[in-house]
């Protein structure tokens, strides 16, 4: 990622309490960066967690078809977007 949008999302985090910021002692241009109480409180209820949970609790061959399913539904996703825009004036 570029530093711009790294710096922003930081930032952010750290005007909701999610994330401290401290000075380095080993660096003036750097600073420390640690999750706080409220972050990590975030953290644990991530629902991708349990999404992965429920994924690493699938057998190999479910994981598999799982995985040959997602990519079909992708491709044909990516296909509907590149269909021309036919929603245009008559002409």
């Amino acid at each position: 990622m570029s530093l711009g949008p790294v710096a922003r999302t930081v930032r952010t985090l750290v005007e909701k309490g999610l994330l401290a910021r401290a000075a380095n002692p080993a660096s003036r241009r750097a600073d420390l960066i640690a999750v706080t109480a409220d972050g990590l409180t975030l953290l644990t209820r991530d629902p991708r967690a349990e999404v992965t949970a429920s994924i690493e609790a699938l057998s190999v061959t479910q994981r598999e078809a799982l995985a040959t399913a997602m990519e079909t539904l992708l491709h044909g996703l990516l296909a509907i977007q590149s269909l021309p825009d036919t929603d245009g004036p008559a002409g």
